[in-house]
């Protein structure tokens, strides 16, 4: 077994853009810190569950295509990358229901979609409409927690800007694959912005040191 492999798989860069999120809809909406890192946490582990059921479904493909990634390599066997997703999912919606209940149910929700998307994503259309309404409706858990729909565009955006990063995806080239990496970290850079301006604190502080983790995980693991 590889930490470093598993850690791969999760892309946690990634999972750092999605947790920032759901914890920032909710702070600028007056949601205490403790209900935002438990928002964070669901949305970490909401997004390390897409991705690692990712790789496992694509293995035959990535031997192929993506030697490099963890379970070609033989990093990690597929029985572990399946419990693997079976813990992230667990932890999204425990984390999510420590919130509330129905917190519980929006996460398993926003599972169920990333593992449609990562079913169905060689239907153009669907890979566009699902991984935007996964990054959207993560965004929106903050707004449901709090009750409110206060800058509902910005879960707008986030799905319109999703749909420029998987059309960027889809054209397979370094420099797409530079424009993508750092439209993923922009997720959170939008995060932390957005709270430095509305809420300003420690929240504003822990979101600009979430991103900055964000950036540095970067340059250890890959965005894609």
């Amino acid at each position: 077994m590889s930490v470093k492999g598993y850690a791969r798989m999760a892309r946690p860069a990634n999972c750092v853009t999605a947790g920032t999120g759901p914890a920032a809809a909710a702070l600028v909406n007056g949601a205490g810190g403790g209900v935002a890192a438990l928002l964070f946490a669901a949305g970490f582990f909401a997004y390390a569950f897409g991705t690692v059921l990712n790789d496992l479904l694509d293995r035959e493909k990535d031997a192929r295509a993506r030697p490099e990634r963890p379970i070609p390599r033989g990093e990690v066997r597929p029985a572990g990358a399946a419990a693997a997703t079976v813990v992230a999912a667990a932890a999204s919606c425990c984390a999510a229901a420590l919130v509330s209940p129905t917190t519980a149910l929006w996460y398993g929700g926003v599972c169920a979609v990333a593992a449609a998307y990562d079913t169905l994503k060689a239907n153009v259309a669907l890979r566009h409409l699902l991984m935007g309404t996964g990054r959207s409706a993560n965004w929106a858990a903050g707004l449901w927690v709090t009750g409110t729909v206060r800058f509902w565009w910005a879960a707008v955006a986030v799905f319109l800007w999703t749909q420029i990063l998987v059309l960027a995806a889809g054209r397979k080239t370094p420099q797409a694959g530079r424009l993508v990496a750092a439209g993923v970290l922009a997720f959170c850079v939008f995060d932390a912005a957005l709270v430095v301006v509305c809420v300003g604190g420690w929240p504003a502080r822990a979101l600009c040191a979430a991103a900055a983790c964000a950036f540095a995980l970067a340059g250890v693991f890959p965005i894609g």
